[in-house]
């Protein structure tokens, strides 16, 4: 029987090498612009508008949050304000800014020397994750606080940002205190989102003024209390005068010899003296 031939059909198409289409990433990952910049409402003591007044978070307007996706921010989203030679730092809070404006503190405006309705230039950052923080109140009645670590603890997590030599604001039963920033590290400008950070908290500016001040006053009143020492005679309650009634010693004089009869009215409460007929 003969053998069929088998005839091998192959794919005449040639095999095209599909073209890896480059993907276009846009390598800019940052952000920079110029906005107006509006304060903060002030709220009630407590309430979230005072948190906020008193925090180091801003408002955006909806579209930047858009764009910051685009870009690839990395998260946190931390920013950089900058009025000509003074800047400072912040976290964002919401995105619900009127267009072209952001609101922010308005501790933040007296910080940048700049009025409401001002342009101010907003840039992204990235900053180290802060290990040390040394700060020192500017108010001597700083000490006054029972706890003021705790106190300091929930203030600060109102904050995303500290960098040195910036001094901000704590709210604490109905008052305002300011702290600056004297140390940061690992850097000069330091995230403290979620973070264990060790704190140290120097003396008040005029501690030392206020002791001496204090020491003063006290000095004073001693003098007065000397002073002002009675020297008279002492009355009984039937309105007889005492007899035997000798009067305190002004200090520097000596006191004359007791007669035989007539007690010690200036002795030791501690100390029991018997004087024995000669």
């Amino acid at each position: 029987m003969p053998k069929r031939k088998i005839k091998q059909r192959y794919n005449t198409r040639k095999k095209v090498k599909k073209e890896q289409i480059p993907l276009i990433i846009d390598d800019i990952s940052e952000f920079d612009k110029t906005y107006k910049c509006l304060a903060f409402e002030r709220g009630l003591f407590g309430s979230k508008e005072e948190n906020l007044a008193r925090g180091g978070k801003i408002n955006l307007p909806e579209l930047v949050l858009s764009e910051i996706v685009r870009e690839s921010l990395p998260c946190p989203y931390l920013f950089k304000l900058t009025n000509n030679e003074r800047f400072c730092y912040c976290g964002v809070n919401e995105f619900v800014a009127p267009p072209n404006t952001i609101e922010l503190p308005s501790w933040m405006l007296e910080s940048l020397k700049i009025e409401e309705t001002s342009n101010v230039k907003i840039e992204s950052v990235e900053l180290p994750v802060g290990t040390y923080l040394k700060i020192q109140p500017q108010d001597v009645n700083w000490l006054n606080i029972t706890d003021c670590r705790a106190v300091l603890e929930k203030s600060l997590r109102s904050f995303s940002t500290l960098h040195k030599d910036e001094t901000f604001p704590v709210d604490y039963n109905n008052r305002t205190y300011h702290l600056k920033v004297l140390e940061t590290l690992p850097n000069d400008a330091i995230q403290i989102i979620n973070c264990d950070i060790n704190v140290d908290i120097e003396l008040p500016v005029g501690y030392e003024s206020a002791k001496i001040k204090d020491k003063t006053q006290e000095r004073k009143r001693e003098i007065s209390n000397n002073s002002s020492t009675y020297l008279g005679r002492g009355y009984r309650i039937d309105g007889k005068i005492p007899d035997l009634y000798i009067p305190p010693t002004p200090s520097g004089m000596v006191r004359e010899e007791l007669k035989k009869g007539r007690p010690d009215y200036k002795h030791d409460i501690y100390e029991l003296c018997f004087k024995l007929d000669k």
